[in-house]
């Protein structure tokens, strides 16, 4: 799967959770997606179990978590590791897949079966956040009230069974890409795509998308669905 949108680098704190205490993180996303999952960077207090976590995406109403889930997924807390410094990098997937729309603010909900004092902690940026799509916010009454905190951001990427062509390539001087696309050289195209009014239609019929292509190949399986966060976003038809 293809991550999407992102904050993961920074990290020099952690927040906690538990079964009373949830944590968020709200992010905007960059283009319209189904998304499948989420990866959290994640450690359990040594001493206390977290049990059964639980990530969610939920709506947001004035940059705070709010609704119910529009998706999912659970992981055995107490697998994770036990320090800071070992924090795992934790795939939750959910049990079905919730439509994204670009610009949209949503947020991922963190929380966890174990009722001790905070046996789950979510690694975040205290000191020097950059995200600029969302903020950490905190419950203390299982989601019913919700605080942001702009000042921190929390390690989190989350991933759409879509794939994707990277293009932070530049394509200039292009005001219609309706049609198709014949990349010259490879897959990979550095840089950023300027200049383009128009994109629609078959847009991806030549892309070679294997190690062995040749020039000139095609493979009309290929159907563009977004071009957007440096990247080309195609599926199977």
């Amino acid at each position: 799967m293809a991550a999407v949108d992102y904050y993961n680098t920074g990290d020099d704190a952690s927040a906690q959770a538990s079964n009373t205490r949830w944590i968020a993180q709200t992010f905007t996303a960059s283009i319209t997606y189904s998304i499948n999952s989420v990866k959290l960077k994640l450690w359990r207090d040594v001493t206390l179990a977290p049990g059964i976590v639980t990530a969610s995406i939920r709506a947001t109403t004035s940059g705070l978590p709010s609704g119910t889930d529009l998706c999912s997924g659970t992981t055995d807390g107490d697998t994770l590791p036990t320090t800071a410094g070992t924090a795992e990098w934790r795939e939750i997937t959910f049990g079905s897949p919730a439509n994204l729309t670009s610009g949209t603010v949503y947020s991922i909900v963190l929380r966890c079966a174990g009722s001790g004092s905070y046996p789950l902690n979510w690694r975040s940026d205290n000191s020097s956040p950059t995200y600029s799509g969302g903020s950490y916010c905190y419950s203390s009454d299982s989601g019913s009230s919700w605080t942001a905190l702009t000042s921190a951001d929390m390690m989190f990427e989350t991933y759409s069974a879509v794939t994707y062509v990277d293009i932070s390539g530049i394509i200039a001087g292009t005001s219609d890409l309706s049609g198709t696309l014949t990349l010259s050289t490879q897959v990979n195209i550095a840089g950023t795509i300027a200049g383009i009014s128009t994109v629609g239609g078959v847009l991806g019929a030549e892309l070679i998308l294997s190690s062995d292509w040749q020039i000139g190949d095609e493979i009309p399986t290929k159907r563009l669905i977004q071009i957007g966060n440096n990247a080309l976003w195609y599926e199977d038809i």
